[in-house]
């Protein structure tokens, strides 16, 4: 029973399609060792050019922050602040969840996470994109979202007030996106950029956000079982639904769960084993031979969508009630 959806999370799902290329292009030129400086600014104007596809800012520039009155609430580290319950329906809350959670750079914005109220019962639960940042080459280049930036006004499936939108009325949480790790990273690395360390914290991001929906359920701001889940993402918030789907999907009950990565497909080539391995998720995955592939650094992404595929239902086997989305 798989659940067909193309493009349906932007309207610059194209271009993003584009830059998914790019990007394979970019870690595939990576991998190797350039023969000289002619082989390195081809490189370099591949970087730059899939910065420019993904619609980021050029390096050293902030992203701006939306022009429009958003609500804030801070959890100070403590899931059970900021109830859903006293959230404006349909408004955009900004709520920045503290602890251990951080964007990649010193000067970043403080880690926060979107939620736009709506119905009790049925939750999107979206990852936001934004390129990576997997080495100091990437990094240095702006590869990635810096600054947790909400998604206001909402666009495609998050506009749960557009006539037409199969979605529409749902409670949206946004995973929002400035580590450059795909949502997944537990690393601090061993360069500098710009006088800044370089913390990819994506996978504490993601547990705070999830923890605060957890709470959100037990506390009666949310049903304590959903009628509906829907796991999304862009870009490389669809990377991050296929690794996250699963535990997503067992830590929220739900009657119906789907799936949706939208406009990235999880197919590299072999050089993203040591890329994986380098954001420090070996460890993290419930598979132990996911685990040691990590640390061997052999580990695809398609191996990882494959494994949550299989996780989504039980004995392996996708059920009517736990979809998985079929990317085009």
């Amino acid at each position: 029973a798989l659940f067909q959806c193309c493009c349906c999370s932007s309207e610059r799902a194209p271009s993003r399609m584009r830059a998914q290329w790019l990007l394979l292009a970019v870690v595939g030129a990576g991998a190797t060792q350039f023969a000289g400086d002619a082989e390195r600014r081809v490189y370099f104007s591949l970087l730059d050019l899939l910065r420019r596809e993904l619609g980021l800012p050029s390096p050293g520039m902030r992203r701006r922050l939306p022009q429009v009155e958003v609500q804030e609430c801070s959890l100070h580290g403590n899931a059970s602040n900021c109830a859903i319950a006293d959230m404006r329906r349909t408004q955009t809350t900004l709520v920045e969840s503290g602890g251990e959670t951080r964007c990649i750079f010193d000067h970043s914005t403080p880690y926060a996470f979107q939620v736009v109220p709506g119905d009790r019962d049925n939750l999107l639960f979206f990852f936001q994109g934004g390129g990576v940042c997997y080495d100091e080459l990437t990094t240095e280049a702006g590869l990635c979202s810096t600054d947790a930036v909400p998604v206001v006004p909402p666009q495609g499936m998050l506009d749960t007030t557009a006539p037409g939108n199969p979605y529409q009325n749902f409670t949206v949480v946004v995973v929002l996106y400035c580590s450059g790790d795909v949502h997944t990273g537990d690393v601090v690395r061993d360069y500098e950029v710009d006088g800044s360390s370089v913390v990819q914290a994506g996978q504490k991001n993601t547990q705070a956000v999830l923890d605060w929906v957890s709470e959100q359920q037990r506390n009666g701001g949310l049903a304590a079982q959903l009628s509906e889940l829907i796991i999304a993402g862009d870009s490389a918030g669809s990377l991050a639904a296929q690794v996250w789907a699963a535990v997503v999907a067992d830590t929220l009950p739900a009657t119906a769960v789907q799936v949706i990565p939208d406009s990235f497909v999880g197919v590299f080539p072999p050089a993203a084993g040591p890329i994986i391995r380098g954001f420090g998720v070996c460890g993290w995955f419930e598979s132990e031979t996911l685990n040691t592939k990590c640390r061997r650094g052999t580990l695809t992404q398609q191996e990882i969508t494959l494994d949550t595929f299989e996780r989504l239902g039980p004995d392996g086997k996708i059920t009517p009630a736990r979809r998985f989305a079929e990317v085009c």
